[in-house]
């Protein structure tokens, strides 16, 4: 199952979620961004899946501190972008 969004500046960002039955046990960001360190995006994608951020109160604010914590910066997308991918997401 895949899902897109269009940000600020014309940029695309989409997630690719990978589901056994109706939970999500992956997750893929895509798109046309730059992620500072690279490697730091698959301990993203990781953290998201591990937490279950699009079950949270707030999960803009749940990224956000995860990218602040572990110096991790996008460039093209911003925590309110990829939180608003995943809300309300299910398999």
């Amino acid at each position: 199952m895949e899902r897109r969004l269009r940000v600020a500046g014309g940029k695309t960002l989409a997630l690719d979620l990978r589901c056994q039955g109706d939970e999500v046990v992956g997750i893929r960001i895509s798109g046309d961004f730059f992620f500072y360190p690279e490697e730091g995006l698959e301990r993203l994608e990781a953290y998201l899946v591990e937490k279950k951020v699009w079950r949270t109160d707030d999960p803009e604010r749940e990224i956000a501190s995860f990218l602040s914590e572990n110096g991790y910066r996008a460039v093209g997308f911003g925590p309110s972008d990829l939180a608003f991918l995943l809300r309300g997401l299910r398999c």
